[in-house]
Protein backbone atom coordinates (compact mmCIF):
# COMPACT_ATOMS: atom_id res chain seq x y z
CA UNK A 1 0.00 0.00 0.00
CA UNK A 2 2.66 2.52 1.01
CA UNK A 3 4.69 1.42 -1.99
CA UNK A 4 1.80 2.29 -4.26
CA UNK A 5 1.38 5.67 -2.59
CA UNK A 6 5.07 6.35 -2.99
CA UNK A 7 4.89 5.63 -6.69
CA UNK A 8 1.75 7.70 -7.05
CA UNK A 9 3.43 10.68 -5.44
CA UNK A 10 6.48 10.25 -7.67
CA UNK A 11 4.25 10.14 -10.71
CA UNK A 12 2.29 13.19 -9.61
CA UNK A 13 5.47 15.15 -8.96
CA UNK A 14 6.72 14.14 -12.38
CA UNK A 15 3.52 15.35 -14.02
CA UNK A 16 3.70 18.62 -12.11
CA UNK A 17 7.25 19.13 -13.33
CA UNK A 18 6.22 18.49 -16.92
CA UNK A 19 3.28 20.86 -16.58
CA UNK A 20 5.38 23.69 -15.24
CA UNK A 21 7.95 23.10 -17.97
CA UNK A 22 5.32 23.36 -20.66
CA UNK A 23 3.64 26.40 -19.17
CA UNK A 24 6.96 28.22 -18.92
CA UNK A 25 7.69 27.66 -22.60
Amino acid sequence: MSMHLKWQKKFTDYNDNLSSKYSSM
